[in-house]
């Protein structure tokens, strides 16, 4: 896979997941717990080691880039005792 299609499928995935989740976390403890989440899910697929798994592993990680995006961003609601 090229750094272009890389890229195109994490574009791809972060318009995805918000549009699925448009309310993202509530903070960036909770951003941290679906990152968290979300490197499980890649985990999983890796130690499952089913026909297929190196292709479902990388939609798993186009997630989890997903999520770090958002947290990048900062898209989450801030709450004061988190700062």
């Amino acid at each position: 896979m090229t750094n272009l299609e890389i890229f195109d499928r994490v574009r791809a995935g972060y318009a995805h997941a918000i549009e699925k989740h448009p309310h993202f976390a509530e903070g960036p403890y909770e951003a941290l717990g679906i990152l968290g989440e979300e490197y499980g899910e890649v985990v999983r697929e890796i130690t499952k080691g089913q026909d297929g798994w190196e292709q479902r592993m990388d939609c798993e990680l186009i997630d989890l880039i997903a999520v770090a995006l958002r947290m990048l961003k900062r898209e989450y609601a801030v709450i004061d005792s988190e700062l």
